[in-house]
């Protein structure tokens, strides 16, 4: 019994130790496995064409990124198989070699709207088709049907009544109208005149009061764009004031002693993080010109200020009357995790940096 115990026990631990293994062997390879990136691109007349990658692990886990004239797509690849692919590269790369799924649906379009017209023809041809009943056929037909005949030209004759009627009446009206005033009663007159002087007054009242209202208005504007011209005023003052206090707070900080031991660390790690991230191998040959001669001067400073780590590598002229973008480039570069962490602990450590951490997050 104590034996079997004892072989139960030794494979547990002996799994356990495998794990642990597998556990140690996967830190290990996070840690010091680098991920690698690289690109390389060309340039000349507008045509751009640009491949960046990044791998680890012997390819193991891959993604690249393509560009060709404004097209993008990304490719995810996992142990050398593509499991996802998005970008208007592709789709444009599809819709190419599938040009048929476009054309029969255009074609099938284009065969419903021909049936729908060959229809409408037939149902128009099928109208016009139907023969109208001339005046002298309903008069050789019986007594019945010229019934109908007569109906249609009383039919005919009612428009003309009935304009000559509305012309009587419209005349009547006129006539009506153009009589003269001197027939009315003075009496009505008076009153007419009373009650257009009392409007009058009225309105000029209205006129007035309204006039009033809008000064006290325009006033009380002026006031109120008075008062907040002054409240921006003292934000100003005041945003001045915490700008100054600020400002004399940080030098304050930068003369300590001991913040100045922890801008040192920072300054320090901050160049050996770069120069562990920038690429190891970098060759640039471009002619570059921008509409801006100020913009392209900046853009060639830039550049040239690589020039102490890579020196001949770089290869850039600048074209300060033209807009050109010609050449191309080539870059590989890796990154450890381990790495980084070795460089960003010492300054997580430091008690001056988190001190100062402290103090700036509290302000």
């Amino acid at each position: 019994m104590i034996s079997v115990i004892l072989a139960i026990l030794k494979i547990i631990g002996i799994v356990l130790l495998c794990l642990l293994g597998l556990l140690l062997l996967i830190i290990l390879a996070v840690l010091l496995v680098p991920i690698r990136y690289q690109a390389a691109g060309s340039a000349a007349e507008k045509e751009i064409h640009a491949r960046a990658g990044i791998s680890w692990l012997l390819h193991l886990i891959q993604v690249k990124l393509e560009l060709v004239n404004q097209k993008a797509g990304i490719t995810v690849k996992l142990f050398g198989i593509p499991i996802r692919r998005m970008g208007t590269l592709f789709e444009s790369a599809e819709n190419e070699e599938n040009p048929d799924s476009g054309n029969s649906s255009r074609k099938t379009d284009s065969e419903e709207t021909g049936k729908n017209a060959e229809r409408q023809r037939t149902d128009s041809n099928s109208e016009t088709r139907i023969p109208k009943i001339s005046d002298e056929v309903l008069e050789s037909l019986p007594m019945e049907k010229n019934v109908l005949s007569e109906e249609r030209k009383a039919d005919r004759t009612q428009p003309a009544v009935r304009t000559v009627n509305r012309q009587k009446e419209s005349t009547s009206k006129s006539e009506e109208e153009q009589k003269p005033q001197k027939e009315k009663n003075p009496e009505s007159a008076a009153e007419a005149k009373k009650a257009g002087k009392a409007q009058r007054n009225t309105d000029r009242g209205r006129q007035r009061a309204e006039r009033t209202k809008q000064k006290e208005e325009h006033a009380k504007r002026k006031e109120a764009q008075k008062e907040q011209k002054i409240q921006q005023k003292e934000e100003k003052r005041r945003r001045r004031e915490k700008q100054r206090e600020k400002l004399e707070d940080f030098l304050d900080q930068i003369q300590n002693p001991e913040n100045q031991r922890a801008f040192r660390l920072v300054r320090t790690q901050t160049g050996k993080l770069l120069l562990h991230i920038l690429p190891t191998r970098l060759s640039i040959q471009a002619r570059v010109g921008l509409s801006d001669p100020a913009a392209t001067g900046m853009l060639l400073g830039a550049f040239y200020a690589l020039y102490p780590i890579y020196q001949d590598h770089i290869r850039v002229t600048g074209e300060f009357e033209t807009e050109v973008l010609e050449g191309s480039f080539r870059l590989k570069g890796r990154i450890r995790i381990g790495s980084l962490l070795m460089i960003v602990f010492p300054v997580i450590r430091d008690k001056s940096v988190r001190r100062l951490i402290k103090q700036v997050f509290r302000r």
